[in-house]
Formats: C-alpha cells, structure tokens, sequence
C-alpha cells in the first residue's frame, strides 16, 4: 500500500507491505516514496513495484517511481 490520505486527509508518502509468509507480523512499514501522492497507479512487474502519476496536493503527478 503507498500514498494516499491520512485519517485527517494529509496527503502521505508513506508505503506498507504486507508479508504473507509472516502473517501474524501483519503490515510494515517500507521506504517512503520520494513524493507524497494520492490517487495513483501502482503495478508489481517481475520483483519490482511501479507507482505512477497522481496528486500531491498542488498538482497532478506524472511522475513513476519504483
């Protein structure tokens, strides 16, 4: 899970994880997205994850971050 809004409506950079070997440690906490977005795209390819595009608030994104 990354971005989106925070229960007071804060645009956030935050991404969780959650670990499906480990389900009882339930969602961690990852490294932060370099931009804070909400209403973006997000996409697993192979090992990696893609977050494209989005609002930061200010403006739309068109951005990829992985």
């Amino acid at each position: 899970m990354s971005g989106g809004l925070t229960g007071d409506n804060r645009i956030t950079n935050s991404v969780e994880m959650f670990d499906k070997k480990s389900p009882s440690q339930g969602w961690r906490d990852c490294a932060p997205l370099k931009e804070k977005r909400e209403s973006h795209a997000m996409v697993a390819y192979n090992t990696e994850i893609f977050v494209f595009g989005g609002w930061n608030g200010t403006t739309r994104l068109a951005s990829c971050e992985k």
